[in-house]
């Protein structure tokens, strides 16, 4: 059986081999927070810094997964590309290097916008996939059993450190199966042999008669 243990929130999203997460989803926002106000008199740096700081963010999230489940961290991963993609087109409006026009700035501007609006939309289906009782509602509706699953069984499972006894209990109960089905052949084997010992001696004693 797994161990429940209760965990805080800045480590209870991760997985507890991955619990380490937090501190890079903590300094995260701080790094990009120092590259905002720091550099606030230049334009092409906080641009800069920003961009590889999501870089790195989004190496992290593809290396590590920390997250329970796969749904959460392709969930997370594309978020982390939205904010690397869109921080990545504000190089466009740093004036100190690129003499972009007004139009395309427009267009850009717009681009991004509609970025975001993708990545909310997910966000919100995310939320709404999750938070309603779908599976006990389909469940419901088709007959079937529905099975809760504790996150942290689930890791467990995945780790491979579930009992390892479980092979061995049906491989003996595949043995007592086995066991008990012998003594039956046995059985059968021995009445066909009387049946055929029977058959033999009753023809040995018509033909005497004849």
């Amino acid at each position: 059986m797994v161990e429940e243990h209760h965990v805080g929130a800045f480590v209870g999203p991760y997985r507890p081999g991955r619990r380490f997460f937090f501190i890079i989803s903590l300094l995260t926002p701080l790094l990009r927070s120092t590259f905002v106000s720091g550099a606030r008199h230049n334009g092409f740096i906080q641009v800069v810094g920003l961009i590889v700081l999501e870089t790195l963010y989004l190496i992290s999230l593809i290396v590590l997964r920390p997250y329970y489940t796969r749904g959460a961290d392709a969930l997370e991963i594309f978020l982390s590309l939205t904010r690397l993609i869109t921080t990545g087109a504000l190089i466009a409006f740093v004036k100190e290097k690129l003499a972009v026009t007004a139009i395309p700035r427009v267009g850009i501007g717009i681009g991004l916008a509609v970025v975001w609006c993708v990545g909310i939309v997910v966000v919100i289906i995310n939320i709404l996939v999750n938070i309603l009782p779908w599976k006990k509602l389909w469940c419901r509706i088709t007959g079937r059993k529905h099975v809760e699953e504790n996150a942290d069984s689930v890791n467990e499972l995945e780790k491979g450190t579930v009992d390892a006894t479980l092979p061995n209990s049906e491989a003996a109960s595949t043995g007592r199966s086995d066991s008990s089905i012998a003594p039956h052949k046995e059985h059968d084997k021995t009445a066909a042999v009387d049946d055929n010992e029977r058959t033999r001696n009753t023809m040995m004693v018509q033909q005497n008669d004849k």
